[in-house]
């Protein structure tokens, strides 16, 4: 079959939930953050619960995401190591990931970017995927998208998960209410033998993964609330080493990475009859650990967040004013503490007067290090019935990493100019059963490396985008297409992101507590270059189908799946392992 074919065929897949017998669909009601709230009319914004990771078999962070459309996950080996999100063929440096609202992003890592390979969503109440730039409601790092994380404040029922499959692990998930106040606890510990890293070795790179969380919600009275979240991971993987003449990984005996991350959020709401004030108050500290043959590398990592907004209704929509602050510190044993800091100003005005619905808003930034920096934004909108129509504009800005500005060995550059982007964004949908979203991005003073990191040109992105989701009958299906376009100004293929991407899964209600879902994934090709001479390389597309099964009792819930159900031999980065063909099985114990 021709490409132009199986594109077609893809297409088709992709509208059937759309084009099939009409019937009402009503997603589940989520409750959702207010920056959420202003975003979710201009932009594609992907919500996964509880709910959709126990009915699709997801334990990690990347299972959630490689199922949607636009979001692209680049691993570099199997399951347990390191990984990169990109949303829209961004770099990962360019996608803010929070938790419970607090900025997680990793201080330590060259581009601050966030791994989520060992990210258990076990403790996790839903992931919100914004796609495109939201520097206006987010500022710095989030040219390209956020992922927004929001921990479980309770459970109906206290629990405990054993499972097996590629890794055994076990969950245990309490919670505890007195007066006024819930306490959740999370505790869960995951561990592999794994395989190699490096593709077609014989050594095992296994990982382990194992930590709590604490969340305590109370209410004071009707008015003011407070909620207070203490995470910590602990996360350890073998790891193969790199040929720095060539990129390639090699097996190495004994090398790996070690992180231990802690994350600390207190949110508090003040709520009036007309309006809300919130504080945020957040520190993310990471201490990574790398051994490379005989030498152990420290690294140590902090960020501090300050966040306080009011969020004033009137009579056709709602004012948004906010001082926010981040501060960051990185240091390594062999190089001093460095830090910078980040204080801006934003407002927004959101405006429904009817069928129509607009936002104007700004963000002025001041950074210790980079050039200050304002960012504007227009929305502007219409509902013709069940149909709506949005387009948005919006500048941005990516200030350098810590790393960037001092790394080791003349690796930085202390006068780096910030990223800045301007993003454009058409969409469309009708009810909540189809959307279509067409957009552009271009980031200039594009940060790039070339013995030390230095302000190149640019790299531009554009595309479309659409999801479609029906409920027929016991029957639920989904499915979505990518398909973008990325430029750099010096003419070099954008690397380890695909330009093509299809999703579709359908799910099956059998009552009596029985469902089974089966999810398809298919990834266009994608580019890879070689150090030695900069040779580009092309990676073949290639199709991953995952099957979940689900049989629920009064107390007992058993799951069983299977993953890369056809074992296909794929590559998300030249010379590295993938997911494997694995059965996996888990029980859960409700009381």
């Amino acid at each position: 079959m021709d490409y132009p074919r199986r594109l077609f065929v893809k297409f088709v897949l992709l509208l059937l939930p759309f084009i099939a017998y009409s019937q009402t669909y009503k997603l589940d009601d989520v409750v959702i953050s207010s920056k959420r709230d202003l975003s979710g009319p201009f932009f594609t914004t992907d919500v996964e619960t509880i709910k959709s990771f126990e009915e699709a078999g997801n334990e990690k962070l990347v299972d959630v995401l490689e199922t949607l459309p636009g979001v692209s996950i680049n691993q570099s080996g199997a399951p347990g190591q390191q990984a990169t999100i990109r949303i829209r063929g961004s770099e990962g440096r360019h996608v803010l990931v929070l938790v419970d609202g607090v900025r997680v992003n990793d201080p330590t890592d060259p581009n601050k970017s966030f791994n989520p390979a060992l990210l258990n969503v076990g403790d996790v109440e839903r992931v919100e995927v914004l796609k495109g730039a939201q520097t206006l409601l987010y500022g710095s790092d989030a040219i390209g998208g956020v992922v927004n994380i929001i921990t479980k404040k309770g459970s109906e029922k206290d629990y405990i998960t054993l499972s097996a499959g590629y890794s055994r692990g076990i969950q245990l998930d309490n919670t505890f209410t007195f007066g006024d106040s819930v306490l959740h606890t999370h505790i869960f510990h995951d561990k592999a033998e794994g395989i190699s890293a490096a593709n077609g070795e014989d050594e095992d790179d296994g990982y382990e993964n194992k930590g709590f969380t604490l969340n305590l919600f109370h209410s004071f009275n009707e008015k003011f609330e407070g909620d207070w979240t203490f995470k910590v991971t602990d996360q350890f993987s073998d790891t193969d080493n790199v040929d720095f003449s060539t990129g390639v990984p090699i097996d190495a005996d004994g090398d790996y990475a070690k992180n231990i991350q802690q994350v600390f959020s207190q949110k508090l709401n003040y709520k009036t009859s007309s309006g809300k004030l919130s504080h945020l108050l957040g520190l993310n500290k990471i201490d990574r650990f790398n051994k490379y043959g005989s030498s152990i590398v420290g690294s140590y990592g902090k960020e501090l967040t300050n966040e306080i907004h009011w969020n004033q209704k009137v009579e056709n929509g709602s004012y948004l004013l906010g001082l926010e602050n981040y501060s960051e510190s990185f240091s390594q044993d062999d190089l001093d503490e460095k830090y910078t800091g980040l204080t801006s100003l934003v407002l927004i005005r959101d405006y429904k007067e009817g069928p129509v619905f607009g936002q104007l808003g700004a963000r002025a930034s001041y950074h210790t290090e980079a050039e200050s920096n304002f960012s504007p934004s227009i929305g502007l909108g219409k509902f013709y019935g069940d149909h709506r129509v949005a387009f948005n504009y919006q500048q941005g800005f990516k200030a350098p990493t810590l790393y960037q500005l001092y790394g080791p060995f003349s690796t930085g550059n202390n006068e780096l100019d910030a990223e800045t982007s301007e993003y454009v964004d058409l969409n469309y949908s009708y009810k909540k059963l189809f959307e279509l979203s067409l957009f552009y991005n271009r980031i200039d003073d594009f940060i790039g490396f070339e013995g030390n990191y230095i302000n190149t040109d640019w790299l531009e992105s554009y595309g479309l985008e659409i999801n479609s989701q029906k409920n027929i009958g016991a029957y639920e299906l989904n499915s979505g297409l990518f398909l973008a376009s990325f430029n750099q100004a010096d003419g070099k293929k954008a690397l380890r992101r695909p330009s093509q991407k299809v999703t579709f899964g359908v799910g099956r209600d059998f009552g009596e507590g029985q469902s089974l879902r089966i999810s398809y994934v298919w990834s266009g090709k994608r580019f890879d270059r070689l150090k030695t001479n900069g040779e580009t390389l092309e990676l073949d597309p290639y199709s991953l189908v995952d099957v979940h099964y689900e049989r629920s009792f009064k107390d007992f819930t058993l799951n069983t799946g299977i993953e890369n159900a056809f074992g296909e031999d794929y590559k998300e980065a030249f010379g590295y392992a993938v997911q494997p063909f694995t059965v996996y099985g888990r029980v859960k114990y409700s009381y």
